[in-house]
């Protein structure tokens, strides 16, 4: 059958994935080198919850391509696959994918196929047993199939979780659940447009509300945990306007899974019809326990912000040659783009804003590094840039250490006086 095309969000989307999965694997990695010894087993898994069909027909911006564009099962274990392991260390990457629709669970299992992965594919009924090593595929619906999963998984295997509901939405009960399970981190995708529309349905009096009425509402306090959003659609705002709500409401039913949860965001707008082109579509949320994590995605959700200007551009510069031709128009400028070329710069920290920060967050005394990591956490900031700033207020002489090499480096924050 046809696949369909990946448009702009959907590329962003996938980069986040698959720099987040490598980077998510080679801090594992080197964190479980430091105490390993000979023969180590590390197991990483990768979860999706809806899987998909595993490959696109094509990016919207590169119709003549001929290379398969994968999905998101293909992209993420191929990454965990790339993890370098260090000395004594062996990675076993097991998947674990999960496909309710039976035309797209046929596909994926051929794309799997045709993709060569080096790992068995097999199609399991139940997730409560896990073939290691192996990718595991299961026709059916995951909110029926996440007890056995977190059953299964064992103590010591690390989990990178991703959820992109398509049709049912993802309970914010089975979603905490993942989230609180220590060595796991998670990516969900939040759709704030759906959500949205599904909201104008709690605005008419229940005399009038449909079967779908009914069902819309039961989705949003599914999706949300609560039935906090029917304030927010009260207000009866637009969706650019009641989007940040949805998204904080989110946030915090993220947060509550456990304590100490670090939680990422970036929004992502459409770039498909013209009436959409621009509106908040859905945001893409990392949880995390891991400092090294929290300030890898920082990193990454900036490249992203930069990318999806290029990318939105560049599908709809697509778009506009193709209705241009359809109209029998000739292209008179050779070269010359529709509309502007983004002017976008890349998002920068001043390291006197971070120095602020850091002298902020920690008084006087004795840390170690991983410590201050973990204090900053939820900031915006690189790891880079912390240990920049840093290196800075040593000089300063504010702060005092010999090295930053490692997690238990230690720093003395000195008094201000």
């Amino acid at each position: 059958m046809p696949f369909p095309s990946r448009e702009a969000q959907t590329r962003v989307k996938h980069e986040i994935l698959r720099e987040y999965a490598g980077a998510y694997g080679g801090i594992i990695s080197r964190g479980v080198g430091r105490l390993a010894h000979a023969d180590t087993v590390l197991d990483l898994a990768y979860f999706d919850a809806f899987a998909g069909y595993g490959q696109y027909a094509g990016d919207v911006d590169q119709p003549g391509a001929t290379a398969p564009v994968w999905g998101s099962p293909i992209l993420a274990l191929r990454a965990f696959a790339a993890v370098q392991a260090p000395p004594g260390v062996r990675i076993r990457v097991t998947g674990l994918l999960v496909e309710e629709q039976g035309d797209a669970y046929r596909e994926l299992l051929e794309s799997l196929r045709t993709a060569r992965l080096n790992q068995q594919i097999l199609e399991v009924r139940r997730l409560d047993r896990i073939e290691l090593g192996a990718v595991s595929v299961l026709h059916g619906d995951v909110r029926d199939c996440v007890g056995d999963l977190l059953g299964a998984l064992g103590v010591g295997m690390f989990l990178l979780a991703f959820i992109d509901p398509f049709g049912p939405s993802m309970p914010m009960p089975l979603l905490q659940r993942l989230a609180a399970r220590s060595r796991t981190d998670t990516i969900t995708l939040f759709p704030v447009y759906r959500v949205h529309e599904y909201a104008g349905s709690a605005q008419k009096p229940p005399s009038e509300q449909t079967p779908m009425d009914r069902n819309n509402i039961r989705r949003n306090t599914d999706h949300l945990g609560s039935d906090k959003w029917r304030e927010i659609a009260a207000q009866r705002l637009s969706c650019a306007a009641a989007a940040p709500q949805y998204v904080e409401l989110y946030r915090e039913g993220l947060q509550a899974a456990v304590p100490g949860l670090v939680v990422k965001d970036i929004g992502l707008s459409f770039s498909g019809r013209s009436e959409d082109y621009g509106l908040p579509g859905y945001h893409v949320f990392l949880t995390t326990r891991n400092p090294h994590g929290a300030f890898r995605m920082n990193a990454i959700l900036r490249q992203a912000a930069y990318r999806r200007y290029w990318t939105h551009w560049s599908d709809h510069e697509r778009r506009e040659a193709v209705r241009r031709e359809r109209r029998g128009e000739l292209e008179l400028g050779l070269g010359v783009p529709y509309t502007p070329v983004p002017t976008v710069q890349r998002a920068e920290v001043a390291t006197e804003e971070v120095e602020q920060s850091l002298l902020e967050y920690l008084p006087p005394g004795a840390y170690t590094l991983r410590r201050i990591l973990e204090l900053l956490a939820d900031s915006i900031f690189t790891q880079g840039e912390i240990t920049k700033a840093l290196r800075a207020l040593k000089r300063q002489e504010r702060v005092r250490f010999d090295n930053l090499d490692n997690d238990a480096s230690s720093v003395e924050v000195l008094s201000k006086s």
